[in-house]
């Protein structure tokens, strides 16, 4: 998924795909908000134009946004979560509030200041990313440093890009550098320093689920992590894809005649009305599944934010809303990740990732996750018909009663 031209940010759940880690959304992010973040960055360093003395104030803003940028990130965009169009405020103009506030709380602090980096010496970055030599070591610490460096290209700008395929990537020398970007020595120095204080911090918050990930896909064609049988040596298999295909018609079905003000019916124990456990399901499917599947299979080792589901059901209005859309939406998502999981090579289900508030995963333990999720959701449903009188479809009950199939089985 990716933005529109001119971002169209009316709500909260807008920026769902970008802060779970979509690249193409995160880069219309950067591109769209640039402008925006690089006049605060601007008014606030000009405020302070006396400190700059000769400097190129220019280059000062330049690295300042990719500060600015990087703190909407931290914590999975925790800041940007924030934002709440019922305060009056638009999504552009809540991030130029939120840039003045953090530009002008480093320079007031001077715990980090623009004119003060000390310039990087030559080669740290690429010290820091010195493999092992031993050959199993060298393949997994490059897998590392890829995923390093692809991270640092999230967070820069497009200029701030051009500097690290230029000085990093390339590996240009400093005179070649400054003839091809246009700039002085004293400016590729400087990138040069933030890209790998960029680098160190990202490595760093890597370095530990990598090496957890990495002992964990040595075992993964035995055994998942939390002990079930969960190898994939084929294709996904029949049975498997039978029940991740059904279950979107079997919910449909199971709910066939529930009136509108039954479906939003409280659950006691604050547990989901119906049309929140469809909702909770269509955007689970759409916003975490589909991308987690579709980063463990193109990154190296991804780390994979949590989806709080609860949390998403209060601030997007669940209760509220359609329960036909919310159907139509988990079966679209659903058949779109089926005909994915249908094109996994063999060797691809080892692939691992490390997801916040479970720890390091295969694709097929992933996939067994989706499993146990869809039958979790259909027992409780079966709780909420008989709650309201009604007969549980017998498609529904077996769904919710009836052992996982091979290779999810317990």
């Amino acid at each position: 998924m990716c933005y529109p031209a001119r971002m169209n940010i009316v709500r909260p759940s807008d920026l769902e795909p970008m802060l779970a880690g979509d690249p193409r959304a995160r880069r219309t992010f950067v591109q769209e908000l640039e402008p925006v973040v690089r006049a605060q960055v601007t008014r606030a360093l000009l405020r302070q134009r006396t400190r700059a003395r000769r400097r190129d104030v220019r280059q000062d803003v330049e690295d300042m946004v990719q500060d600015v940028f990087a703190a909407f990130f931290a914590d999975h965009g925790k800041c940007l979560r924030a934002w709440s169009p019922e305060r009056g405020s638009s999504f552009s103009s809540f991030v130029g509030l939120v840039a003045e506030r953090h530009v002008a709380a480093i320079l007031r602090s001077g715990r980090k200041s623009p004119w003060s980096d000390d310039a990087t010496e030559p080669g740290e970055l690429e010290a820091w990313l010195e493999p092992d030599p031993a050959p199993e070591a060298h393949h997994m610490q490059g897998q590392l440093a890829r995923a390093v460096i692809e991270r640092v290209a999230h967070e820069l700008s497009p200029r701030g890009q051009e500097f690290l395929r230029v000085i990093f990537l390339e590996e240009k020398p400093v005179n070649d550098a400054t003839s091809q970007l246009g700039v002085s020595a004293d400016v590729v120095y400087a990138w040069r320093t933030r890209i790998v204080k960029r680098a160190r911090r990202i490595g760093q918050q890597l370095e530990t689920n990598f090496v957890h990930a990495v002992r964990f896909r040595e075992v993964a064609n035995k055994k998942g992590g939390n002990g079930k049988e969960t190898a994939m040596t084929g294709a996904l298999s029949p049975e498997l894809a039978a029940q991740l295909e059904a279950w979107p018609a079997q919910l449909r079905a199971s709910v066939e005649g529930i009136s509108a003000e039954e479906a939003r019916l409280a659950a006691p124990n604050q547990g989901f009305s119906i049309v929140e456990h469809a909702w909770h399901l269509a955007d689970l499917e759409q916003e975490a599944f589909a991308i987690r599947i579709g980063r463990i299979l193109e990154e190296d080792f991804p780390h994979l934010p949590d989806f709080d589901g609860d949390h998403e059901a209060r601030v997007r209005g669940y209760r509220e809303r359609d329960l036909e859309t919310a159907l139509a939406r988990f079966a679209s998502a659903r058949a779109a990740n089926l005909r994915r999981l249908e094109r996994v090579r063999p060797d691809e289900w080892a692939r691992a990732a490390v997801q916040d508030g479970v720890g390091s995963l295969t694709l097929a333990d992933l996939v067994c996750r989706i499993v146990d999720h869809d039958r979790s959701h259909a027992a409780e449903l079966l709780e909420r018909l008989a709650a309201l009188g009604r007969t549980a479809a017998p498609a529904l009950v077996e769904m919710a009663h009836t052992a996982a199939p091979a290779p999810c089985a317990a």
